[in-house]
């Protein structure tokens, strides 16, 4: 059996320049802040997690909680490099959060895609100059996973922002999608909604649609959704 063996990461001395990727947003869609959830034991929510695949409709307080609870940034600091550190519910290698939430909701049409902003708690209207990408990418997950009213959820991931803190990073940003996966799981099953992971990575058609000159990478993602 052939596998790609990633080398152990070794954290730079000195930080090397970094730029991230600028996503042409079209306009900035603000989410309000959730009200408390209704206490859960923790371990009740651990207990009862399961992968689900059927999925209603997901209502705008839905995802916004869904986001607050899982990537919303707590707290942020400047670094002497000029990168800005942040906090997030989401373990990430360094601080470095070098995966975007992208969401998809595909009832619309299949040039709504949408970047989740987690220090202002947004989302910002993305100009996807090729919907037929977006279609083409649907059309596999449905082949895997055939879904109904979910929202899509995908991962895009700048390597370069974990790259320029770590020699031999790669192994650390997909780790790095795990842990965003699994938070998502858990915070889903804690709001009784269904989820479920995306088998493939969603390259090359999720780099295509934001037009990203490999700048930007799909790492997965997942399918959320009320339960039926």
């Amino acid at each position: 059996m052939k596998y790609i063996r990633l080398e152990s990461p070794v954290l730079r001395r000195k930080e090397l320049d970094f730029e991230a990727f600028g996503y042409d947003i079209k306009r900035t869609l603000y989410l309000v802040p959730p009200s408390e959830l209704r206490p859960k034991s923790f371990w009740r929510v651990f207990d009862s997690r399961r992968t689900r695949r059927e999925f209603k409709a997901l209502g705008k307080n839905h995802l916004s909680a869904l986001l607050w609870y899982s990537s919303k940034t707590g707290t942020c600091k400047r670094l002497r490099s000029g990168y800005l550190w942040q906090h997030k519910p989401t373990p990430s290698a360094g601080g470095r959060h070098s995966i975007d939430i992208i969401v998809c909701n595909y009832k619309r049409n299949f040039d709504s895609l949408e970047l989740y902003d987690p220090i202002s708690h947004s989302l910002g209207v993305l100009d996807i100059k090729r919907p037929i990408v977006v279609e083409k990418l649907i059309t596999r997950i449905r082949k895997i996973i055939p879904f109904n009213e979910a929202t899509l959820i995908f991962f895009a991931a700048q390597f370069q922002k974990t790259l320029a803190s770590y020699k031999n990073g790669e192994s650390l940003v997909w780790r790095d999608s795990g842990a965003l996966l699994a938070t998502l799981y858990f915070v889903s099953e804690a709001m009784n909604l269904n989820c479920c992971g995306i088998g493939i990575t969603t390259e090359p058609f999720l780099s295509e649609a934001l037009g990203s000159d490999g700048l930007v990478l799909g790492t997965g993602g997942c399918l959320v959704g009320r339960r039926i």
